[in-house]
């Protein structure tokens, strides 16, 4: 026979507790939207150095672009990992990342202007700058509710 002690079950704590555990388990939508972002511009970042190489249309300007962009396509990789896993260290790497985006972008719109290029390709950077700095003020905000550990 069965004793009693056999049949009890444990709860779930209840609470605030229940509520934050509950609320780091679940990711939002806007995590996974990241993620794919990263995942479709390291694709994209990947095929146009292999693009550049293989037509030999590697400038010293192009180079230098490529040189900040590998580490920025690094940083938001392991950055997203972070946002995954919710953990802080994300908003310090996407930081990082925006800071180079940043200087990139700075570099390409003045490259553009050099070579006398028309105001709207140069001003094409920007759009992913625009989008890094959201991503980084969406997770910093993350971090400040406590969905980040």
């Amino acid at each position: 026979m069965p004793s009693d002690q056999s049949k009890i079950v444990a709860m779930p704590p209840a609470g605030a507790a229940a509520n934050a555990a509950a609320a780091r388990q679940r990711r939002p939508v806007w995590i996974w939207a990241i993620c794919a972002y990263v995942a479709i511009g390291v694709v994209t970042f990947s095929l146009s150095v292999l693009w550049m190489l293989q037509a030999g249309a590697v400038t010293f300007a192009a180079a230098v672009v490529v040189a900040l962009g590998v580490p920025c396509t690094l940083l938001n990789v392991a950055a997203a990992v972070a946002l995954i896993r919710q953990r802080k260290t994300a908003v310090r790497l996407f930081a990082t990342s925006l800071v180079l985006t940043g200087f990139a972008t700075g570099w390409a719109i003045a490259q553009a202007r050099a070579a006398g290029k028309a105001p709207g390709p140069a001003a094409t950077p920007l759009y992913g700058f625009a989008i890094l700095l959201l991503i980084y003020l969406y997770c910093s905000r993350m971090k400040r509710r406590g969905v980040l550990r």
